[in-house]
């Protein structure tokens, strides 16, 4: 790894921080390890960022309220209300396929790129709470999502998760682990599970120290966010109607960083793990990495698509279809 040094830097400034500061209380000490980490991480995102190819930003200008699911595939389409007002979109017809969005863009318009599967599966696509016409409920808590979820997932079900959705989802499939016939991961947000990893530790302490002390402006708060997300891929300007909505509730979003996974009971689980990364930040590599460590499965790199892998549609596509196959 070419950041070792420097990552290993962070770690022990880290460390140092936290035997320093005792018992100041945990909003504070995020705070300042954040502070800290995000100075650590500038130059290791900047390095980083110079051995990627240049991407453009992969995003939607669809109206929320419009039909998201791409009217070129020729399939059965149905949308309901779910568990705690959620608007579910369902594609195709099959065995099913839950599949759990992250910030930015929510319910089929978030996995527009999956729409081909749905020749050979269902494919349940629920927005979460403030996500496309579902309702604010005040927050984003990965806990509360995680409850409405687990209700959503019928026996048999395939999982499929990104980013903040992942934390949601693996929250979720824990509730009963005899429900899932599988679980892939893409992306997750929580690296409280490889803080340790110096690949990781600038990332989680960042993102936790950003959450409790927060830009006053949105748009602000949402590039510093994504800064540490996906250093090599800034934002688009102006932003597109669906982050801009994204900014308006980071406010009141709960971190993924802080999310602890059940690794135990994940990893004692028989449905069949599936973690996919996209190699464009070291973290992120390190999170997944420890998560195949811990709960089993498979760890997959697809490349191009940056924080999204699943925008690359066909290769993703090909993958995922070749693991839910079994």
């Amino acid at each position: 790894m070419p950041f070792t040094d420097s990552s290993d830097d962070v770690a022990g400034e880290a460390r140092r921080i936290i035997s320093s500061i005792g018992a100041i209380d945990m909003r504070k000490r995020s705070m300042l390890l954040g502070a800290t980490a995000m100075l650590a991480l500038h130059p290791i995102s900047k390095a980083f960022a110079a051995t990627q190819p240049e991407r453009a930003y992969a995003t939607s200008s669809m109206s929320a309220t419009s039909q998201a699911i791409p009217m070129e595939h020729n399939m059965e389409q149905n949308r309901y209300i779910g568990p705690g007002g959620m608007v579910v979109d369902e594609l195709g017809k099959g065995p099913r396929v839950v599949f759990v969005h992250g910030g930015g863009a929510g319910g089929a318009m978030a996995w527009k790129e999956q729409a081909p599967l749905a020749a050979n599966w269902r494919l349940i696509m629920p927005a979460r709470p403030g996500y496309g016409d579902s309702p604010w409920l005040g927050s984003e808590d990965f806990a509360r999502d995680a409850d409405l979820i687990a209700e959503l997932i019928k026996p048999g079900d395939h999982v499929v998760a990104h980013s903040y959705g992942a934390a949601v989802a693996l929250l979720a499939v824990a509730k009963d682990v005899r429900k899932p016939a599988s679980l892939t991961i893409i992306e997750s947000g929580t690296s409280d599970i490889a803080k340790d990893d110096p690949a990781v530790t600038a990332f989680h302490y960042a993102a936790l120290g950003l959450a409790a002390h927060p830009p006053v402006d949105d748009e602000e708060y949402l590039r510093a966010l994504f800064r540490i997300i996906q250093p090599a891929q800034p934002l688009p300007q102006p932003l597109p109607p669906p982050l801009k909505a994204f900014a308006a509730h980071l406010r009141h979003f709960r971190s993924p960083a802080e999310a602890i996974v059940p690794d135990q009971i994940l990893h004692a689980a028989s449905f069949r793990k599936l973690h996919v990364s996209g190699d464009h930040n070291p973290a992120y590599e390190g999170i997944t990495r420890r998560l195949a460590e811990r709960l089993g499965g498979e760890h997959l790199v697809i490349r191009g698509g940056g924080h999204t892998p699943q925008r690359t549609g066909e290769p993703f596509n090909n993958a995922l279809n070749k693991f839910l196959l079994g």
